[in-house]
């Protein structure tokens, strides 16, 4: 059997809305986010634009609850996957879905380098051998 590699990747937005919606009758929770970002150089759909564009994203419900608007827009970095979605017209399609936030923290250091034990004058050895 051969392993079959999951198709994720990490995306940095600069996250200036969200929004979420229920379907009234299953329930179902359709969440997504609005990043700006820079319109890509050379595009053959717009070969003239120049700047930024808002660009929008699907999303698991989970990750609206971790943005926090309170200090202005976020730049924040998601998990993303591609997914078999369902839009609102009941159409399935294979899309990239922000499925989780990217806690960058440093790695915890410690107060003191750690160092290799050297042994003093007083604890080395005693030489063993003799010679006869």
């Amino acid at each position: 059997m051969f392993d079959i590699p999951t198709a994720k990747a990490t995306l940095e937005i600069l996250v200036v809305q969200t929004d979420w919606y229920a379907k009234k009758d299953t329930g179902e929770v359709f969440a997504s986010l609005q990043g700006f970002s820079p319109i890509p150089q050379g595009s053959k759909e717009r070969p003239n634009a120049r700047g930024f564009e808002f660009t929008g994203y699907s999303c698991d419900p989970a990750v609206l609850e971790e943005i926090d608007f309170s200090r202005g827009p976020q730049k924040m970095k998601f998990e993303t996957a591609v997914r078999p979605t369902r839009d609102q017209y009941g159409r399935i399609e294979n899309k990239q879905v922000i499925v989780a936030v990217v806690n960058d923290q440093p790695a915890p250091r410690s107060s003191q380098p750690s160092r290799p034990q050297q042994p003093t004058s007083g604890s080395a050895p005693a030489d063993s051998g003799k010679s006869n």
